[in-house]
């Protein structure tokens, strides 16, 4: 007769019963080790005890760190606007936005008068302070660059020939990572120059000429602050820029710049710290009018950093 193997105990006692050989307890867990569901678990029982709250504290996303150079000056630099920084000079002039058209048509003129300051900034993760060594790193090498966002008509364009929209694009795009721990370093607008050019009769006639007016600068709060605590270092961004706005111009071929402002605005002593003098004062509409106005020919502005194109 065939030798017919007993089956084990465990297998003959549950068959007796009844029940599935599958119904077996799992073996024991080894100990020390807790399995990854009943990590998860006591992980959410630990939060809901405390109400849901976490105790680490949430990490600010887009909070900018301006960067500074191993001599503890900030970082920025100024260059020629182009369509694509409309959209960021819009947002900087904040309540004294000038139509997109209008500003537009400024920044495409010829003459490309109209200026940009930007900064590399880290945003997210930790701050230039906390860093170390890594920020170090980053302040001598900044290497991020912002990536224009694409208009509605290159979108439209890109769509019907069946390439990529790039609809997915933020205003403020990361190309590569220049620091680490989570944070990226990243170059945005934070100041805008806004000039026009245009031909009128030279004072005294003689024909033609270049007159330029200075309708605007801004700059973002935050840069002028971190800027001006420079310690010896420290200056102006919008002293800075209006400067090198009235040097474009110069070299642009304008003689005259011009402009009115109100008698009380503060933009009078901003102007006169750029070297403006104060013309006739007049009346219109019951507002009290001062003329300022800029002499090319006669002052050659230095803003004392380098314009790029």
């Amino acid at each position: 007769m065939a030798f017919v193997p007993a089956a084990p105990a465990a297998l003959r006692s549950s068959s007796l019963h009844g029940t599935s050989v599958c119904a077996a307890p799992p073996p024991a867990v080894a100990s020390g080790r807790i399995p990854l569901r009943a990590a998860a678990d006591r992980a959410r029982g630990k939060a809901a005890s405390r109400g849901g709250r976490s105790s680490r504290k949430p990490r600010a996303v887009d909070a900018p760190t301006f960067i500074k150079d191993l001599k503890g000056r900030t970082l920025w630099s100024i260059r020629r606007a182009t369509p694509d920084d409309v959209p960021a000079m819009q947002r900087l002039s904040g309540d004294v936005a000038l139509p997109t058209a209008l500003l537009s048509s400024l920044v495409e003129a010829k003459s490309r008068v109209c200026l940009v300051a930007e900064a590399p900034v880290v945003v997210g993760g930790e701050s230039a302070t906390q860093t170390g060594g890594g920020a170090s790193r980053a302040m001598a090498r900044p290497t991020e660059r912002k990536v224009a966002v694409p208009t509605a008509d290159t979108v439209a364009a890109a769509a019907a020939q069946g390439g990529d929209s790039g609809a997915d694009a933020s205003e403020s795009k990361t190309v590569s990572s220049g620091s680490k721990g989570g944070s990226q370093s990243q170059d945005r607008v934070v100041g805008a120059a806004v000039v026009d050019v245009s031909m009128a009769v030279r004072p005294g006639g003689g024909g033609l000429c270049k007159v330029g007016n200075l309708i605007s600068v801004f700059v973002d709060d935050r840069l002028e602050a971190a800027a001006s605590s420079d310690g010896a270092a420290a200056v102006s961004v919008k002293k800075v820029l209006g400067l090198a706005a009235l040097r474009v111009m110069k070299l642009a071929g304008v003689e005259l710049v011009t402009t009115e402002k109100k008698v009380d605005s503060p933009e009078v002593a901003y102007l006169m710290s750029l070297g403006y003098t104060e013309g006739e004062r007049t009346s219109k509409g019951g507002k009290r009018l001062v003329q300022l106005s800029y002499n090319l020919v006669a002052s050659s502005p230095d803003p004392g950093k380098k314009i790029f194109d």
